[in-house]
């Protein structure tokens, strides 16, 4: 049988690991394969976060199959954990079925495995390549590294804008600017971010429920960032179902604090900061979303608060839906920038007539 390359084993590990998008949050998605003499023994990925990962269910379906995984290597996307946390910890379980080698693609960056993972299969006899499709790993999970190595959430702005650069009339109204196949890519992507962010004019002005349709995916957390506090307590983003999130000014919660009551009984987090002139700071925001496990954070919020978290440094990345239809005149999809940015160009896709483009964001260094 043919030999193949590392690289062909890690790119079904990948494949594999994409999987579990939307599900595992905020671990990373994992894919795992075994191979022995050019023959797949087992294959498996992280399916949901607190369940086995990638390593134990490969190894479950090598049983399942009948093969024996002793001698056979490894072909895992993330290098395996050492410690035990909701499961126990991979690398028994690979010394124990007497795996030979294991290739990894990247190294944990999570400080309780971060080397030590590879370090004890090592001790044990096991030979330990690292490094295989590392870039194409990174950016597979570039939320879970994001979130590690900086203790606050990936974070990405979406829009839809006409074909002329507007987000809304002239009186603030803008549904349906994209078509069906558009809304129905925004919802899926709602299933790859732990949290949706909105603003209090998106709140005040549509209503959102902020839930997943189309598609088939958990409803994110609901976060709304209003340091006036200036929504109603009515508002859908409110209703019960998933975790709920409101972040205002102190100077707001004191001044209404029968609203914050109010909130707090229909099992609203509340989270009240200092700001100037009530304006939230956003990296103070992202700081504190972090704090409570969440990894990401997609912002459907208008052109304020995609504007004002663009100038606060926290974006990494942007959806920008354009579709063909033109207002001639309204709101713009962003405000006057203040800080100096980049956005690079990931990929572009159309929906029937529509254009999606996805950027990347890196914020020049001041002199």
């Amino acid at each position: 049988m043919k030999k193949r390359p590392d690289s062909y084993w890690m790119q079904r590990c990948l494949t594999l690991a994409a999987k579990g998008s939307g599900m595992v949050s905020p671990n990373p998605m994992v894919g795992a394969v075994i191979v022995k003499d050019g023959k797949v023994l087992g294959e498996g990925f992280h399916r949901q976060f607190g369940g086995p990962h990638a390593e134990i269910e490969a190894l479950r379906d090598a049983d399942l199959r009948r093969h024996d995984p002793a001698g056979a290597t490894m072909y895992v996307s993330l290098e395996p954990c050492s410690h035990t946390g909701k499961t126990p910890p991979c690398t028994e379980a690979l010394i124990s079925n007497g795996i030979a080698r294991v290739v990894a693609a990247v190294q944990d960056p999570n400080p309780k495995v971060s080397g030590r993972g590879i370090a004890k299969l090592r001790r044990y006899g096991i030979r330990c390549d690292v490094g295989v499709m590392e870039e194409e790993a990174r950016t597979l999970n570039r939320t879970f590294f994001t979130y590690i190595s900086a203790k606050r959430p990936f974070v990405a702005v979406k829009a839809a804008q006409t074909a002329d650069g507007f987000i809304a009339r002239p009186d603030g109204s803008s549904q349906w600017i994209t078509n069906l196949r558009s809304r129905t890519e925004a919802h899926r992507l709602r299933t790859q971010f732990d949290a949706v962010m909105v603003g209090a004019g998106t709140v005040v002005m549509d209503d959102p429920s902020l839930n997943v349709r189309h598609v088939e995916g958990r409803d994110p957390v609901r976060i709304v960032v209003d340091g006036r506090f200036t929504v109603p307590v009515t508002a859908q983003v409110f209703r019960p179902g998933v975790r709920r999130i409101f972040f205002t000014s102190r100077r707001s919660a004191q001044r209404y604090a029968g609203l914050v009551r109010v909130l707090t009984e229909l099992g609203v987090e509340v989270i009240a900061l200092p700001a100037k002139r009530d304006a939230l700071p956003l990296d103070r925001v992202m700081t504190e979303i972090g704090k409570r496990g969440i990894a990401s954070v997609l912002i459907e919020g208008g052109q304020q608060l995609s504007t004002a978290a663009l100038n606060a440094g926290v974006v990494h990345a942007l959806y920008l839906f354009t579709a063909r239809k033109k207002f001639g005149s309204g709101i713009r999809t962003f405000g006057e920038f203040s800080v100096s940015f980049r956005k690079q160009l990931r990929s572009r896709r159309t929906f029937a007539g529509d254009e999606l483009r996805e950027y990347s964001v890196t914020y020049r260094k001041r002199p």
